[in-house]
């Protein structure tokens, strides 16, 4: 994997051993396995765990040489296999070489794509059939390969918490390595021919890989979401860089969850900029702060080498507001102060923001900064900056103005005319850098994973990212990527992931969130897409996630999520972080329906089962779709505590008991007793040890009742495996009584009956609430489900189906 790009200095890499016995022959490709006398049963079993050895011999000639000659053979390049071998290894270092003679050699797809349209291409003999068929050539080639990487990675489900996976006879290392090539060789196609004939997927799971980003400092939940979310390429270069974060306690960490709170505030210390550095701490007047607040303004700093000057925002002029995490040492705890140090660091980090900086001074591959002002334009330059270390009242004697003034931030963060994030770890790293590792690092810094740096990024209206050399946009670096691709050198660039998978990550970058913007939307629109962006965050106080997620919806009562309040009497009363999430979700009022899906850890309070505990650091599905049509429930409606939402169901026969085990599945079968040719197996996903034991021991005047996400008409969807043939009514009957079942489920379609699909839809199971005769039916959720085909007869239920039955889940 030597073609990828790795940090400076940085590189730890996989040594990929050469198995060969024997070259690839130059033939057909697809056919090189019957030439060797491998039939498609031996294949497949060469991917299990013990299975056909020697086949690691076979895997490497085939899919690694034979796919890396073969491709250049369509466009007439001549590969050997000397060419990427170095000694006992394997060496990718002339991969981009012969990349970049592909590109030269094919035509420019803009222009074959203009030639296509005019009908110019009619009157070259053969170049359309011929560009079209060399296309379609190295899509198959790629197709095939791809196919057995799905296979290696399938079964492989992500298990971070297990160093060492059951291994087939092909070791992980042989098959990062055609990995590795496939995903170049499709990123270098669709920047050649175009992304319609070559989708962009993650190439898979693979064991080395994550070993290798564990072993640099990274959280297990952390690894998690890499492997969900980005490609093969991104998860190389994580496993090569020391991670921020790598101080924390992330021994609690699983790959669903972080628990990591950050930095411990008792043993904070303020840091100079430079280390063994002995220079002053230079404190702000506070009190002039204080006064501004309490006049509802904006106190703004400056800074002149000698002392620190505040001012108030006129609300006219520019500031800069300034976005940080106290990770790098720039907050103080007990004053509002900083050593001169780091003063002069912010101060020259704005003059940098308002200078411009030619695409020379800082790379070739930089462009010009569009956003610079004129030095010499003094309406244009800012009066100053505000900062939360300098600009929120700290200590106890001004304790009471600080919530007034974080209670302004939405505005300070709205009004600023640019916010400028400094990040020690992206400040490490030179703006004239690849566009490939700025996107990566945007997307791993510190400042990307706190939870109040995003309410900062979010509102900015004009977001810099400070760089050594200077600041840029997240727009500037898009702009980087395009001239890189386009570069008369093939770069890292042109090959490697798209830097739009971990931009698009980034809050500011998702339309979702670039909404919140605007003070006109609601609420229960916004909710999800924050939801989302909090997930991979963090706070060192809990209940600071619901007030901070509250500033920015419309609507919200801020001062109700406050974690310490006065009642009446003036007495103190702390709220705990259960009670704060209850009242934010009451507030949003409208929530997603299929949101009761959700498998992240539950709160156990009555009415609020359906609810996560937190969702922060986590892993998990939030249960709703990306797009497409979305029906909203209502929280506590017409104070009726639940969650109030419609879906079709099934109410179980009551009086027969379930027996949950803790870490383990549990699974039904369900027969419906209007129609005993239909049939599903539910399984409840394991771990359970969030369930409320209230809701588990069923007796004899409890009943269950499980609820699926969507129905559709089998005349609409493909066949479903656990719809039975009426032939079998009578084997279904017998088995209700406790019989065997005598043949198998077999699939069929009819016309009118409603079905599900196991794909897509999701499944709670709950326990009915005897209250609910009259109106909605109560249920208590007892755990997410998968729903399957029909399996045995064992455990078996039957349940009265219920068509869009109103549900209240508490």
């Amino acid at each position: 994997m030597e073609h990828w790009p790795t940090p400076l200095g940085l590189n730890f890499p996989v040594h990929v051993p050469y198995v060969c016995t024997e070259d690839y022959d130059g033939e057909n490709f697809f056919e090189f396995p019957l030439r060797k006398g491998w039939t498609k049963r031996r294949l497949h079993e060469c991917l299990d765990p013990g299975k056909q050895p020697g086949g690691e011999a076979f895997f490497q000639s085939w899919l690694f040489f034979g796919c890396l000659i073969e491709v250049f053979k369509v466009v007439g390049i001549r590969v050997r296999s000397l060419d990427f071998r170095q000694g006992e290894y394997l060496t990718t270092e002339m991969l981009p070489t012969f990349i970049q003679r592909w590109r030269d050699i094919e035509p420019n797809r803009r222009k074959v794509l203009e030639l296509f349209k005019k009908g110019e291409l009619d009157s070259r003999l053969g170049f359309r059939e011929n560009y079209l068929a060399r296309r379609r050539r190295i899509k198959l080639i790629l197709l095939r390969v791809q196919k057995y990487v799905r296979l290696y990675s399938s079964g492989k489900v992500l298990m971070i918490h297990q160093f060492r996976l059951p291994s087939c006879s092909v070791s992980h290392k042989v098959w990062l390595s055609i990995m590795a090539l496939a995903h170049t060789l499709r990123q270098a196609a669709r920047r050649i021919y175009g992304p319609q004939d070559f989708p962009s997927n993650k190439g898979g799971y693979n064991h080395i890989l994550c070993e290798r980003i564990l072993m640099r400092g990274w959280c297990k939940a952390e690894c998690a979401n890499f492997v969900r979310d980005m490609d093969i390429d991104f998860l190389y270069y994580v496993g090569s860089v020391e991670s921020p974060r790598r101080d924390e306690n992330h021994g609690n960490c699983t790959e669903r969850a972080c628990v990591a709170k950050g930095i411990d505030i008792r043993d904070y210390k303020t840091k100079h900029d430079v280390q063994d550095c002995s220079c002053c701490e230079m404190e702000v007047d506070v009190h002039r702060v204080v006064e501004i607040i309490l006049q509802d303004g904006i106190p703004l700093v400056s800074w002149d080498g000698k002392k620190i000057r505040v001012i108030k925002y006129d609300g006219k002029s520019n500031y800069v507001a300034i976005s940080h995490v106290w990770r790098d040492g720039m907050g103080n705890q007990n004053k509002n102060a900083l050593p001169a140090c780091q003063l002069t660091r912010i101060q020259a980090s704005m003059t940098k923001l308002y200078s411009t900086v030619e695409a020379e001074e800082v790379g070739v591959c930089n462009p010009k900064m569009g956003h610079n002002l004129k030095e010499d334009d003094p309406k244009e330059l800012p009066v100053g900056y505000w900062m939360d270390t300098l600009c929120l009242p700290a200590g106890e004697t001004v304790k009471p103005y600080r919530k007034q003034a974080i209670s302004q931030m939405l505005r300070i963060y709205r009004s600023a005319h640019r916010v400028l994030v400094l990040d020690n770890w992206l400040e490490n790293l030179d703006r004239g850098s690849s566009s490939f590792e700025k996107g990566i690092r945007l997307y791993l810094c510190n400042w990307q994973s706190r939870l109040w740096t995003l309410q900062e990024g979010v509102l900015a209206s004009n977001l810099f990212f400070g760089f050594k050399g200077g600041p840029q946009t997240i727009q500037e670096i898009y702009t980087q990527e395009k001239i890189e691709t386009e570069s008369a050198v093939v770069m890292p660039a042109f090959f490697c992931s798209s830097v739009d998978r971990p931009l698009t990550l980034v809050p500011m970058s998702v339309n979702g969130l670039r909404m919140l913007k605007d003070e006109g939307v609601l609420a229960h629109v916004a909710f999800i897409p924050l939801v989302r962006a909090v997930m991979t965050r963090t706070t060192t106080h809990k209940e600071d996630e619901t007030i901070c997620m509250a500033s920015m919806m419309r609507g919200m009562d801020v001062k109700a999520l406050q974690h310490i309040h006065r009642d009446e009497k003036g007495a103190e009363i702390k709220r705990g972080a259960d009670e704060l999430m209850q009242r934010f979700l009451g507030q949003v009022g409208r929530i997603e329906s299929r949101f009761i899906f959700n498998d992240l850890p539950r709160l156990q309070n009555e009415g609020y089962g359906w609810a996560p505990i937190s969702f922060l650091g986590q892993v998990g599905s939030l249960g709703v779709s990306e797009g497409g049509c979305k029906e909203y429930g209502i929280v506590n409606r017409d104070g009726t505590i639940g969650f109030h939402v419609t879906f079709s169901g099934i109410k179980l026969e009551p009086g027969k008991l379930l027996h949950f085990k803790e870490n383990e599945e549990t699974a039904i079968n369900i027969i419906r007793s209007d129609d005993y040719t239909v049939g599903y197996n539910v399984t409840l996903q394991p771990p359970v040890k969030d369930l409320n034991p209230k809701r588990c021991n069923s007796d004899s005047a409890k009943q269950y009742a499980i609820i699926i996400s969507g129905h559709q008409s089998v005349s609409q969807s493909l066949l479903d495996p656990w719809l039975v043939s009426k032939t079998e009514t009578k084997s279904r009957v017998d088995m209700r009584k406790g019989s065997d079942m005598s043949t198998n489920p077999m699939d069929v379609r009819e016309k009118g009956k409603k079905c599900f699909r196991m794909g897509r839809s999701q499944v709670i199971l709950g326990l009915l609430d005897n209250k609910g005769e009259n109106g909605p039916l109560r249920i208590w959720h007892v755990a997410t489900a998968k729903l399957e085909p029909l399996k045995g007869n064992n455990n078996v239920f039957v349940g009265d189906w219920v068509e869009d039955q109103q549900w209240c889940v508490l």
